[in-house]
């Protein structure tokens, strides 16, 4: 098969993708971070894709890091020896795995003359169907908010009230925003647990409340209507202070309770009860002039509901931060499919989180104690959200059973092809994610492994999803 036109500059390069690995290990300090085995799992993770892709580009990167990738994880290995984090140990083995067949592949393929053209045109037909062409880098790396300038921060903003930073924990993850556990102790006595999420200058997917002011706003008044969010205590709209703007809350208690990728083991019936009561609560948050008045407001402007989900769908299709390039065929198919199959029903709007799972969700027992991570939400099809909230629940749920005990509560009928459609957009959504992370990190300095989460493992899961859903919702026609 010819190689595909400009396959040269398809991203993530091999350069850059053993380039994240040195960074991320690199930037595990001498006291151990919290998110090491994390980043190890990211070394691994791409160390293993380059295996599967075998680029001859590999050859020549290798050679020149692979000298530089062990000392680092034996440096690194030394580091953790006294204290090592959980998993640790099963981490760096992965790691080592990985580096061990990446050099059995590069060294089988020395003596096969073919290897290259072959192995170029596997990566251009790979690589084609999956990632945006690259982006010149980013040159200046976007500052972050540090624990000593938080803490001289606190004090000035709030004189005698706290004494000092008591702690301060950066959670792995977050592609558009920081999240930071941190711990202030009062001038009297006792602490006041606190969560900052800080704007980041990540070009990911811009959504409605990407800016850190207009999540803010949205948080402010659920909090203020009694929906379980996190207690909005302050927010810093100037950039100036630290070199981010951010929002602060109170630390909501609880944890979560399963992840985005589907949970198998049961959820109380009580529990069930409260997830759904607590979405049937944000779908019926009245659309008055106070919430039209945030930037949920920008999707009441749609005739009816079939005309605000094709918004959406241009919204996710056209997203100004994908580098042009032909689109994937996946890509092609599940958007062509969204726009041809919008549901006719007619329903109305309503407030959407958009990211409703167990991964965004506090509990407190049996109840949820706070709905976290606003930045996607909007107002549209009720469905959208059922539908993603059934999906990340997997078998730990009854599906019948909680569509009827969600329409009891919130007075919304949701038939069962607009939950199928909508299990559809969820695909394509992950689709766009995948194709702008990838971009993101080939552009962006330093080559942060984080981002690799995305292309290299999200969209292997999802991509085969495009048929099956698409068939599943075509099934369902008319019911």
């Amino acid at each position: 098969m010819a190689m595909v036109e400009g396959a040269a500059r398809l991203v993530p390069t091999t350069d850059r993708l053993l380039r994240g690995v040195l960074h991320g290990l690199a930037s595990i300090d001498t006291e151990g971070r919290p998110d090491v085995v994390h980043t190890l799992g990211m070394a691994a993770l791409a160390l293993s894709h380059l295996v599967e892709r075998q680029s001859p580009g590999a050859v020549q990167s290798l050679q020149t890091l692979e000298g530089e990738i062990l000392a680092l994880l034996a440096a690194r290995g030394q580091v953790e020896q006294n204290n090592p984090p959980a998993d640790y140990d099963t981490a760096v083995d992965r790691l080592t795995h990985a580096m061990d067949r990446l050099r059995r592949a590069v060294s089988q393929a020395a003596d096969d003359h073919d290897f290259f053209a072959r192995a170029e045109q596997m990566e251009a037909r790979f690589y084609a169907a999956l990632l945006p062409r690259s982006a010149e880098p980013d040159a200046t790396p976007a500052p972050r908010l540090e624990a000593e300038s938080f803490e001289a921060y606190l004090l000035a903003k709030f004189p005698g009230q706290y004494r000092r930073l008591a702690a301060f924990k950066r959670l792995v993850g977050g592609f558009q925003k920081d999240t930071i556990l941190v711990e202030a102790e009062l001038a009297d006595g006792g602490a006041v647990p606190m969560v900052i999420r800080a704007e980041k200058d990540d070009r990911f997917v811009r959504f409605t409340a990407s800016a850190i002011t207009d999540e803010h706003a949205i948080v402010h008044l659920l909090w203020k209507r009694g929906v379980a969010v996190a207690e909005p205590l302050w927010l810093e709209a100037d950039a100036s202070m630290l070199g981010q703007r951010f929002m602060v809350s109170r630390r909501a208690v609880g944890g979560n309770t399963g992840s985005a990728y589907g949970n198998s083991a049961p959820f109380p019936d009580a529990l069930t009860d409260s997830f759904i009561s607590t979405l049937a609560q944000i779908h019926n948050q009245p659309l008055d002039e106070a919430l039209l008045a945030t930037r949920l407001g920008e999707w009441s402007g749609q005739v009816s509901l079939a005309e605000n989900t094709r918004a959406e769908i241009l919204a996710w299709r056209h997203q100004i931060w994908l580098r042009p390039a032909p689109a994937s065929p996946s890509f092609a198919r599940v958007f062509d499919w969204l726009e041809a199959n919008v549901p006719p029903d007619d329903e109305p709007a309503r407030v959407l989180h958009n990211d409703y799972g167990p991964h965004n969700i506090l509990v407190d027992g049996d109840h949820v104690s706070a709905v976290l991570d606003w930045e996607i939400a909007r107002i549209g099809d009720p469905a959208e959200d059922l539908s993603f909230f059934l999906q990340c629940a997997g078998s730990a749920i009854d599906r019948e059973q909680a569509l009827a005990r969600y329409q009891a509560l919130s007075g919304n009928r949701i038939s069962r092809y607009r939950l199928a459609y909508f299990d559809v957009m969820s695909v394509a959504k992950v689709l766009v994610s995948t194709l702008s992370a990838a971009a993101m990190y080939q552009r962006t300095e330093p080559a942060l492994i984080d981002w690799l989460q995305m292309p290299l493992l999200s969209h292997g899961l999802y991509q085969p999803l495009v048929e099956a859903r698409i068939a599943q919702a075509d099934a369902l026609r008319g019911t």
